[in-house]
């Protein structure tokens, strides 16, 4: 719910702050006190747009900040993870209007377009007023709050999932004649391709060995050299280091008796001696070129071999060659059995599209049965707002397909969208004898309000508004028909926050919460303030509304009080 709400420099408002309950929040105050700022400060907090000069003379901007609980909101609490933000309960918003330059959007501390406001909480925060009726105005939100009433959301689902399944299964078809065109050719083609690697004959790892082998033999002459070199050195020419290990061991040996600290020397040296032999061994098998496989000659002509395919298909070595050979493979061995292939997709995209046409009915059935059920609750809750011959009506019609729509999403000649094949219209008449016209049409302002009224305490439970604010609810009533408003109100308040501008202490009398809007003038400027009432604040409040201020107009208004709380 909306927890707090501070408004500065908005119009008439200096700085206001209001601290709502949950229940039935009431506003009221004397026309042109500015609680009409209060419903336009809440719109900015959903995203509407702003205008500069709503800043107040002599300021240069304007700022409206908002916390809402949001822990029993789950499509709050969604959205705000679909944009990015972190899981919270609460929603912290900052909406600053500039007098000049651009404005700015804040939500959890974090800087976002106006955008991201609609985004995350425009359906969740709803204004009636005269001026801001788009959620009943709108035909599309119609099956929203009809499938809301119905409780259609599994079967929704249901629908949805299957109908993303039939669309897979179509486009895999689509794809399947798209590569059948030129199926000789693509086949004449693989074959090629596949020849063309299979003749290689190529191993994994063979191209890196081929690269060392290419590499020894360009250094043949460096390592021969090395080789003889080092051999001589160790080996085959007079004093070499072998020849001088020996004679260094047989002289420790000679002496060891009378100086035992040679022992440890003479045993080091034989180790190294066994080193020096092991690596002459080593240096005869690294002579040995004419058993490396293959000459230089025959090495440059196979890795050009491979390099040259490599570079054909864009790849970096013999593995991902092989794999690319599998992969031809499997495209030949798909061509060869496409017919068989085709008739089985073909066969699996019936089967999925006749499990959505099924879903589509069955949704349309229980839409019909629940639309009735709907019109009448919705008939009865405006009767009790003294709409008493007032006509309410649900009328389903079928979709019809637009142009460009695919084969496969009609069915009959209705169009299978991503809510089914129906569309709603709400039909509304507020006088006998008149034909219901869609709402759009027949209601006006104050109508609009009573009517999002009676809707929204049909409902009742699952709808996910956490605020619901009422202006002009009042517009054209009184009496017994306040009352029967309030009490509806109030009902409202049960299930969701309401709050409430009005003029009536009929309905005023019922809050949970209330609140006075009223102006102050100092040094000929006009400030809007707003005020919680206590008891004895509501009791002189109620008594103004009623005309003036006296021990009558008091006795009634604590009469309503004890009658309504």
């Amino acid at each position: 719910m909306l927890e707090y709400l501070n408004i500065q420099n908005l119009a008439v408002i200096s700085s206001s702050e209001i601290e709502f309950s949950k229940g039935l929040n009431i506003i009221t105050g004397e026309t042109g006190a500015g609680k009409s700022m209060i419903v336009q400060a809440l719109g900015l907090l959903k995203g509407s747009r702003a205008s500069k000069d709503w800043v107040r003379t002599g300021k240069d901007r304007a700022i409206i900040q908002a916390v809402l609980d949001i822990s029993d909101y789950e499509n709050i609490q969604n959205n705000l993870e679909l944009n990015d933000f972190e899981p919270d309960f609460s929603l912290n918003i900052e909406r600053i209007i500039k007098k000049k330059g651009n404005g700015r959007v804040k939500i959890n501390g974090s800087l976002v377009p106006a955008r991201t406001l609609q985004d995350i909480i425009s359906d969740s925060v709803e204004i009636s007023s005269q001026h801001d009726q788009q959620k009943l105005l709108s035909r599309k939100n119609y099956l929203i709050l009809l499938d809301l009433f119905g409780n259609h959301r599994e079967l929704l689902v249901e629908y949805r999932h299957h109908l993303e399944i039939m669309d897979a299964k179509y486009n895999k078809l689509e794809k399947l004649k798209r590569e059948n065109a030129n199926r000789e050719e693509k086949i004449h083609t693989l074959k090629f391709k596949i020849k063309e690697i299979e003749k290689l004959k190529i191993k994994p790892g063979e191209r890196k060995k081929l690269l060392r082998k290419r590499k020894r033999l360009k250094a043949r002459k460096e390592i021969l050299e090395t080789v003889y070199f080092s051999e001589r050195q160790l080996y085959s020419k007079d004093d070499s280091i072998t020849d001088l290990l020996h004679e260094i061991i047989r002289r420790i040996e000679n002496v060891e008796e009378v100086e035992p600290g040679f022992a440890s020397i003479g045993s080091m040296l034989q180790e190294a001696l066994v080193l020096v032999e092991e690596s002459c061994s080593e240096l005869s098998r690294l002579n040995q070129f004419d058993q490396d496989g293959g000459s230089l000659e025959e090495i440059e002509n196979r890795l050009h071999s491979i390099e040259r395919l490599l570079r054909k298909y864009s790849l970096e070595d013999a593995s991902q060659l092989l794999a690319k050979l599998d992969k031809l493979k499997k495209e030949l061995e798909f061509f060869d059995n496409f017919n068989f292939n085709y008739s089985n997709q073909e066969k699996a995209c019936q089967k999925a599209q006749k499990t959505v046409v099924d879903l589509a009915e069955k949704l349309s059935i229980n839409r019909k049965k629940q639309a009735k059920v709907l019109a009448n609750t919705v008939q009865k809750e405006l009767s009790d707002l003294d709409f008493k011959n007032a006509v309410f009506k649900i009328k389903l019609t079928s979709l019809s397909p637009q142009e460009n729509t695919p084969g496969y999403r009609i069915h009959h000649n209705k169009f299978l969208s991503g809510s089914g094949t129906d569309q709603t219209e709400f039909l509304f008449s507020p006088n006998p004898g008149e034909k219901p016209l869609p709402i759009s049409k027949a209601a006006s302002g104050g109508e609009l309000s009573r009517l999002h009224l009676a809707l929204k305490c049909a409902l009742e439970t699952g709808d996910q508004t956490i605020t619901t604010v009422y202006d002009e609810v009042d517009s054209g009533i009184g009496g017994s028909a306040a009352v029967k408003i309030a009490e509806k109100l109030k009902q409202a308040g049960k299930n969701r926050q309401v709050i409430c501008i009005t003029h009536l202490p009929q309905i005023a009398a019922f809050a949970d919460c209330h609140f006075v809007v009223y102006k102050d003038v100092k040094e000929n400027r006009t400030y809007t303030r707003i005020r919680k009432l206590d008891k004895p604040g509501r009791i002189e409040e109620l008594a103004r509304m009623t005309g003036k201020i006296n021990k009558e107009s008091r006795q009634h208004a604590r009469a309503l009080l004890d009658i309504t709380q």
